[in-house]
């Protein structure tokens, strides 16, 4: 099979191991069976959709929520909160974003031969989509030659990571420019996102751009035009750049339920139950304590949806986060683990559930900061608003599925359903937790917030960009000594793939002021506040990045 010729390819050129196809005996027995010959770019569609953002979807679970400080780890092997990750981890993640980024450029080939602009663009903005959790989890890494292994290279050059955004925006304004909304999808069922609705392809490509420019501003002079003029020429053209404007045009993958391949990965045959979800993931204390707090009495609205406390007959626990980068023996205290909330599961885990890619209040988000920056016009204050109101919006949706324990007025055990309305958001943003205050901290922590549960660690992104929200790593960190007890500044390149491509990433850590002894976890992406901070010679002012430890002693 052709699809199955390239995608090997797509192993030779990211240099990785071949189990970067080890899902073609899922890809050849669901509803879509391909036959040699009959390969048309809708074909992989789904595919890309479904099967990518489910395996993202595990790690995000596993390890995103893990090292960005929402959940803890209980047992004692695991320590993903400890930054206790290996070289399988890396090349895990390296090897699904080649894959998926080398199968979307097939479908854009594809369309290339076949004629069909829509699935150009199509087939860019998905590559463009994984290859940015690429380069934002490893920093340098070969974009314009990476995917080429069909035609001989296979010790691609490493693009810095200037060059791979300035690559993937070009990409970006290419799928732009191809959309022809007049041109109808032949099989609109097989879109799991837009159904076959072209104009919202469009504002899904063209907010991905948005997300790439706001992830790259701490380097705003390094481009040419910068980066703020780059998102104003987007924001103030809608006709020619239309961005997402309302939830209704979410980029978010839909499950029907109705077989194994069309359920979301968090599906009720996989996680039967509270535990399977979340009894080895545990809220953290730094999740919890910015959406709760009980001596004041203030919950964000979306708390009720995202996480539950524990309960037992008519006794519901007091919550107590875990501690993230704690040892083992704190983290084996039994009384406190009794005390930690998990996740919710009945509004998290449903077989229809949907991935979220990227989202409207996303977009509002940007267009605060933008406008906090003065590069749009407009109040940073209205967009910030608009934003909450989208998050509580969207995830107001599952609240109808939601089971969180209350007590009635007998006393009597009750599991609720929630509902989160104009009411709720109102006093949210009334609240001295939630209200706008100007700065970019309450931005900042907002937003990530608004980012938990969407595909492809975008909270750690967050987190490394702006140095919010701030944290403590934990006494744990130090005892394994993988970061010197330092926050995880980025994933270490997989061994086989600095090893069949050496020279080249010599030289590209040799561009970075580094040597090849710098492929740890600590060294930091090229736009990280940590980084920009240190090219500026500046301090940053942002206390993970100040080595604070948790002291266990002095938590009960």
């Amino acid at each position: 099979m052709k699809y199955l010729k390239h995608t090997l390819y797509a192993a030779l050129a990211a240099l990785a191991v071949t189990a970067c196809t080890g899902d073609f005996e899922e890809y050849n027995t669901n509803p879509n069976k391909l036959t040699q010959g009959s390969i048309t770019p809708i074909s992989m569609l789904e595919p890309l959709l479904y099967s990518a953002t489910n395996s993202f979807d595990d790690y995000m679970l596993a390890i995103a929520n893990e090292i960005s400080q929402v959940t803890v780890a209980k047992s004692t092997p695991r320590r993903e909160h400890c930054y206790n990750l290996s070289n399988q981890n890396f090349q895990q993640i390296w090897n699904l974003c080649y894959k998926w980024a080398k199968n979307a450029d097939h479908m854009y080939e594809l369309a290339v031969d076949q004629n069909q602009p829509n699935f150009q663009a199509i087939g860019l903005t998905l590559k463009v989509y994984y290859m940015s959790i690429c380069t934002d989890m490893f920093g340098s890494v070969a974009y314009t030659e990476g995917l080429r292994g069909d035609e001989g290279i296979l010790k691609p050059h490493i693009d810095s990571q200037k060059e791979v955004y300035e690559a993937m925006m070009a990409d970006l304004e290419t799928a732009n420019s191809l959309y022809d909304p007049l041109q109808e999808m032949d099989d609109p069922t097989k879109d799991a996102i837009y159904a076959g609705d072209i104009s919202k392809w469009k504002k899904f490509t063209n907010t991905l751009h948005l997300r790439l420019l706001m992830r790259v501003s701490g380097r705003n002079d390094a481009f040419t035009p910068t980066v703020g003029e780059r998102i104003r020429t987007i924001i103030d053209d809608p006709t020619t750049y239309p961005v997402f404007t309302s939830n209704a045009d979410n980029a978010t993958v839909k499950f029907s339920g109705t077989a194994i391949y069309y359920r979301n990965y968090f599906n009720t045959t996989t996680f039967p139950n509270d535990t399977s979800l979340s009894g080895d993931h545990h809220v953290s204390s730094q999740f919890l304590g910015m959406i709760y707090n009980a001596e004041t009495g203030f919950a964000d609205p979306r708390m009720y949806v995202w996480i539950k406390p524990r309960y037992v007959n008519n006794e519901i626990r007091e919550m107590v986060g875990a501690l993230s980068g704690c040892t083992i023996e704190f983290n084996s205290n039994s009384i406190r683990s009794d005390k930690e909330p998990y996740l919710h599961y009945e509004t998290l885990v449903r077989d229809t559930n949907p991935n979220h890619m990227l989202d409207y209040d996303e977009l509002l988000f940007i267009k605060a900061e933008a406008a906090m920056k003065g590069w749009i016009s407009g109040e940073a204050k209205e967009y910030y608003e608009a934003a909450i109101t989208a998050s509580c919006e969207k995830w107001n949706e599952y609240g109808q599925y939601a089971a969180y324990p209350m007590l009635n007025e007998s006393g009597t055990l009750t599991l609720s359903t929630i509902s989160i309305g104009s009411k709720e958001i109102s006093a949210f943003l009334a609240s001295d937790e939630g209200k706008w205050d100007g700065t970019e901290q309450r931005l900042a922590e907002q937003k990530w917030l608004a980012l938990f549960w969407v595909v492809g660690f975008q909270m750690y992104h967050e987190m490394r960009r702006t140095g919010y929200p701030e944290c403590m790593t934990g006494e744990g960190t130090i005892d394994l000594g993988y970061t010197d007890g330092k926050f995880i500044a980025r994933y270490a390149y997989p061994q086989i793939a600095v090893a069949n491509n050496r020279a080249n990433y010599e030289a590209a850590f040799a561009e970075q002021g580094a040597t090849l002894a710098d492929n740890n976890m600590i060294l930091p992406v090229w736009w990280s506040g940590q980084a920009v901070a240190k090219d500026a010679g500046t301090p940053w002012e942002h206390s993970f990045r100040h080595n604070i430890i948790a002291d266990e002693s002095q938590i009960e």
